[in-house]
């Protein structure tokens, strides 16, 4: 089982502060475990249950599952970069991303191998994200911030006539009360959505891909449902979109 030694040295060797021969100093290790306790926490409180408890001293064993150990040594890289002045290259930044994406993805969603779980659909949308500029994780509050939006949208277009069958959720972990159609649509709407509120930028396709999903979904209530126009009587005036009738 990996130290908190073999952890610290690793972060910065990826940093390229700490040779491949040498041990940190006792205050930059010091400086560290506090770093690691905070950022530990922080996983936390936004979801990634892996059972943390703080550490205290580099000889001690790392409470955490081993496919967690490569998301913790390159997010505690990044996380103390600036301390040390260290440029961090692209493919350390990359790797951050991508392994605690992989490490909250299994936290958040368990059992979600498809996109049938509410976890599984807020994991894409965080993916979508993520590379985006201005991007912050997910904290506990924004995760139900999330779960609220999703809800929000979704019976909004349910009220617009656009039928999913939706009910609403509560939980990463429940069932997505959705056809697998709308699942894209969904997605890419969400990300729209909670732009904002993840600090992100959007591109230009993520816009696209959110208009065509819900263009789709209003075509598909269409064909099942067309709109039948009553005959105008005489002397009507105008046709109620909302009613359906001239007026």
């Amino acid at each position: 089982m990996a130290t908190v030694q073999d952890l610290v040295s690793r972060s910065l060797r990826i940093l390229r502060v700490l040779d491949s021969h040498s041990a940190p100093k006792a205050q930059p290790m010091a400086d560290a475990i506090v770093a690691l306790n905070s950022m530990m926490r922080r996983w936390e409180s936004a979801g990634v249950r892996l059972s943390w408890t703080d550490v205290t001293n580099p000889a001690q064993a790392v409470a955490a599952p081993d496919s967690a150990l490569e998301a913790i040594a390159y997010n505690l890289a990044v996380r103390l970069a600036p301390e040390y002045g260290a440029e961090l290259t692209p493919e350390t930044q990359i790797t951050a991303t991508e392994s605690f994406l992989d490490v909250w993805r299994s936290a958040i969603a368990p059992s979600s191998s498809s996109s049938s779980t509410v976890g599984a659909v807020i994991y894409r949308v965080v993916r979508v994200l993520s590379g985006q500029p201005g991007f912050r994780f997910p904290d506990t509050m924004s995760m139900d911030g999330a779960i609220m939006a999703l809800n929000s949208m979704v019976q909004r277009w349910e009220a617009n006539g656009t039928a999913l069958g939706w009910w609403p959720v509560t939980a990463v972990t429940d069932t997505l009360p959705a056809p697998p159609e709308a699942v894209e649509a969904i997605v890419y709407n969400l990300a729209v959505k909670l732009r904002s509120e993840y600090g992100a930028s959007l591109d230009p396709d993520t816009v696209q891909f959110a208009r065509e999903g819900i263009a789709a979904l209003e075509r598909d209530r269409l064909t099942e449902m067309p709109l039948r126009l009553k005959a105008r009587l005489p002397g009507a005036g105008r046709y109620d979109i909302y009613r359906d009738e001239w007026v």
